[in-house]
């Protein structure tokens, strides 16, 4: 090769990796062709066949690589661009099978970390899971910087919380980037149970260090350790920042749809729907936010409709299969439902909501057994869970064990975040109802007046109050609070017939009782 041509290939390549930083990858393949054509050398098929996968010609980075020049399979990048084409095209079965031609142990840490990374996306996607996680771990285990892996797997709730600390312990991070380890805990369940004391501390000093207290990523992170903690409104503060700032990012999106459902924001909602469809009509995002719109109108049937096709669409959203099996339990189709939430335990091993669920719909058939392995099969993957214990509970309760289920309410009680949540009112509701079975009468009001101050508008609770009242032999009390009942849910017919007794118990002599004026 002369001089010139030398000159003018090396020039025509400065030119092609330019277009590729610039984006304009028609005009990187144009020119990555005609080298090509002169050299024939390893560099440039490879320069070549990235331009390609930039296009999304997927196919034609495979073809090229393996069919035209196999000796670019001897080197890292041919491997990387080969497997991730075939992952683009879902083609996952032989993905895997090419992993198996290939001893990953060869190449060298970053490569390792890239090619562990695709193969656990392969094993995820055929749904062996514990090879994928395996696989992920050695991702991480060889590039730390790789943390959108670890963030993957908790958000796909794949890992339990054991192999959560096993990958936190394992990290080797420099203290120079103690930054990174912060977004690891962060992200992690784990600090989510830790004392907001010991993480306050350590993260102000990071934070401080690193000027991170705007960074989106670590408030993202709080925000969903907010929402595990059932602290919604405090969530919700957080995720609409975020948006006022980025309003089409993904990740924050698919926090805040399900929070604006749980909060029941119809309104925002129907908003939300409407500027997101026009953004991207086709994502999954688009149909679950319009599905949760209607679901919080109570029209199961119409959102279904929404669901089934987010969950075709993205089948590793967790919320969307979530809500779909709401949609089945809202109207009383306990298999419908069980169908679905059975689907998610099986694609999210990492996750109790499926599992718990589960355990409702049995509850609900009063079938006590299957319940209770549900309940524990969820305690199992995270026992720091409240709602566990209070369905425990439940069926302790329903099983005539008083004092089981004492200990199992106050148990979830003690894994509250917030003293006035507004989750622990049916715990509560549920401990008093325990103390009165045990006889435990003063217990039962100051639990059942507990409930009260959190929600004062449920009918249920001031007739359990009045109920004990009467029980107790405090006849004005309990008087006072049937009344207060009824004027809630003036039909209800035991808080009636047992105003009616108690009036008549209240008779002494020549003596009716009258509310005593305020």
């Amino acid at each position: 090769m002369n001089k010139e041509l030398s000159e003018s290939i090396n020039e025509m390549r400065k030119m092609s990796e330019n277009y590729l930083k610039r984006g304009l990858y028609e005009s990187a393949c144009f020119i990555a062709e005609k080298i090509l054509s002169i050299t024939k050398e390893t560099n440039d098929i490879l320069l070549l066949a990235r331009t390609f996968f930039l296009l999304g010609e997927y196919d034609r980075t495979i073809t090229l690589i393996r069919s035209r020049y196999p000796q670019t399979l001897q080197t890292p990048m041919g491997i990387e661009l080969t497997v991730s084409s075939m992952i683009k095209l879902e083609e996952f079965e032989d993905c895997f099978e090419f992993f198996e031609t290939i001893d990953l142990e060869n190449f060298n840490k970053k490569t390792k970390a890239a090619l562990y990374r695709y193969k656990g996306r392969c094993c995820q996607e055929l749904e062996n899971f514990p090879e994928a996680v395996q696989n992920y771990c050695l991702a991480i285990e060889n590039d730390p910087f790789l943390f959108e892996v670890f963030s993957d797997m908790i958000a796909t709730n794949m890992i339990d919380l054991q192999t959560e600390k096993e990958i936190l312990e394992k990290l080797k991070i420099p203290k120079k980037h103690s930054w990174l380890l912060l977004m690891y805990k962060t992200s992690s369940r784990i600090y989510t149970n830790t004392k907001e004391e010991e993480n306050e501390t350590e993260e102000k000093k990071i934070i401080k260090k690193f000027k991170l207290q705007d960074n989106p990523e670590l408030i993202l992170n709080k925000a969903r350790n907010l929402f595990r903690q059932n602290q919604l409104l405090d969530c919700y503060v957080l995720t609409s920042k975020l948006l006022e700032e980025d309003e089409f990012n993904t990740k924050i999106l698919e926090l805040h749809v399900p929070l604006l459902v749980e909060l029941n924001k119809k309104n925002e909602l129907f908003r939300l729907a409407h500027k997101i469809s026009k953004q991207f009509p086709k994502h999954y995002l688009t149909w679950f936010t319009v599905g949760c719109y209607y679901y919080t109108l109570g029209q199961y049937v119409k959102s279904r409709i929404y669901f089934s096709k987010v969950t075709t669409l993205n089948e590793r959203y967790e919320y969307g299969w979530i809500i779909f099996g709401h949609t089945f339990s809202k109207r009383e189709e306990s298999d419908n439902a069980m169908t679905v939430y059975s689907a998610a335990s099986r694609l999210f091993p990492g996750s109790v909501l499926p599992l718990i669920f589960i355990g409702m719909e049995y509850l609900t058939s009063n079938n006590l057994i299957l319940a209770s392995v549900n309940f524990e099969k969820a305690k199992r993957v995270f026992p720091q869970e409240p709602l566990i214990y209070n369905e425990l509970g439940v069926i302790a309760y329903k099983n005539s064990q008083f004092e089981k289920s004492v200990n199992l309410f106050l148990k979830a009680l003690e894994l509250f975040k917030k003293p006035n949540n507004i989750e622990k009112e049916p715990t509560l509701f549920n401990l008093g109802n325990s103390y009165r079975k045990l006889k435990q009468f003063d217990k039962a009001i100051h639990y059942y007046k507990e409930a009260m101050s959190i929600c004062n508008h449920k009918t249920s609770i001031y007739s359990s109050l009045a109920f004990t009242y009467h029980l107790k032999g405090e006849l004005r009390k309990a008087i006072q609070y049937y009344h207060k009942s009824l004027a809630l849910d003036p039909n209800n017919t035991f808080t009636n017939e047992m105003l009616s007794r108690a009036l008549e118990d209240s008779y002494v002599g020549d003596f009716a009782y009258f509310p005593e004026k305020k």
